[in-house]
């Protein structure tokens, strides 16, 4: 890593369509893409969880606004990123009240401590049932 960079994405989106081939597709799009090789320091670790669907379905559809009734999942996401210098992925976009029972899932990079911390401030508003 160049002097304390952090080359890691801020985020990956994921967008369902309909391809030409009839075929549901998913593209997903990212400022560090998997294909590419990133330099990571060797004490992080990965990890990757499921959240419930229907809260960050709620969360994704929030509007951000100026006071701090409600949070979206830009901003929720964000302030984990910041508070516990992780690095977070989530679908940005989901098709809302998809038939789809399949929860999405988040994924946490960073040193372990910091990882769990960030899992768990988490899951205390995205828990699965």
């Amino acid at each position: 890593m160049a002097e304390g960079v952090s080359v890691l994405s801020i985020r990956m989106k994921e967008t369902l369509f309909n391809g030409d081939n009839g075929m549901d597709s998913v593209e997903t799009e990212s400022q560090g893409s998997r294909d590419d090789i990133i330099e990571r320091d060797p004490g992080f670790i990965e990890d990757r969880f499921r959240v419930d669907r229907k809260k960050l379905e709620q969360m994704l559809q929030l509007v951000p606004s100026n006071d701090d009734t409600d949070e979206g999942a830009e901003e929720f996401f964000q302030r984990i990123m910041e508070e516990t210098n992780t690095e977070i992925t989530w679908p940005s976009k989901l098709k809302i009240g998809a038939k789809s029972k399949k929860d999405p899932h988040i994924k946490v990079i960073g040193y372990p401590h910091n990882v769990s911390v960030a899992k768990t401030k988490i899951m205390t508003v995205l828990d699965t049932k």
